[in-house]
C-alpha cells in the first residue's frame, strides 16, 4: 500500500512541471549567499545581501543607503517550482510607519491609536518571489497609516485609515564588476 502511494504521489508530480518537492535547502540553491541588488517598486536596485541562515538564507535590506524599505526577511522553501516566499519584518520601522513626538504618544500630530503605530512597525512582510536565470521578482504585501481629511468649507482631520500597498520586489545578483 505504501509503494502504491509513492507510485501514485510520484506520478502527480511528474504531470505537473511546475511542482518541484522542496527541501530546507531550496532557497539557497534559487538564491544562495551573497551580494545582491534589490530595488522596491520605482525605487533604483541598491545593495542588498542574502545570508546563510540555518539550513535556509535571509533577505537583508539595509537602511541608510536609499532603500525605501529597510527589513531582514526568511526566504522560504516552496513545492512551486522555482518559487519562495519571502516573509520579513521592518528594521527600520520609522520610515514606514508614523512615529510621534519624543514624549508625546497622544500628539496630534501622531496618526493612529498607539496600538495601531504598534501593529505598524512590527507588521509582518510577505511577498511570494518567482525565481528566473537567479532574478527574483514578487509583489511585496505591507500596509501604512494614513490621515484622512474632510475637505470640506474647510480642511478638518478626521482620523486615519490602513492603507494596503503592493510593490514590485526586485532582487538580482550583483555583478563581480559591483554594477
Amino acid at each position: 500500500m505504501k509503494t502504491l502511494f509513492a507510485v501514485i504521489l510520484s506520478s502527480l508530480f511528474a504531470m505537473n512541471a511546475t511542482a518541484q518537492v522542496a527541501d530546507r535547502h531550496t532557497a539557497a540553491k534559487l538564491l544562495p549567499p551573497g551580494d545582491y541588488l534589490c530595488g522596491l517598486g520605482s525605487y533604483k536596485l541598491r545593495d542588498c545581501t542574502i545570508e546563510k541562515a540555518g539550513d535556509g538564507v535571509e533577505l537583508i535590506i539595509p537602511d541608510g543607503i536609499g532603500h525605501s524599505i529597510a527589513m531582514r526577511a526568511q526566504l522560504l522553501p516552496s513545492d512551486d517550482k522555482n518559487q519562495l516566499t519571502l516573509l520579513g519584518t521592518l528594521t527600520n520601522p520609522a520610515r514606514l510607519c508614523t512615529t510621534c513626538p519624543e514624549g508625546a504618544p497622544d500628539s496630534s500630530e501622531c496618526i493612529g491609536t498607539p496600538q495601531d503605530r504598534l501593529a505598524c512597525t512590527s507588521q509582518p512582510l510577505v511577498a511570494r518571489l518567482k525565481v528566473s536565470n537567479g532574478v527574483a521578482r514578487g509583489q511585496l504585501m505591507y500596509y501604512i497609516l494614513r490621515p484622512s481629511y474632510d475637505f470640506g468649507a474647510t480642511t478638518k482631520y478626521i482620523g486615519y485609515f490602513k492603507l494596503g500597498n503592493m510593490e514590485t520586489l526586485t532582487i538580482k545578483p550583483k555583478s563581480k564588476s559591483g554594477r
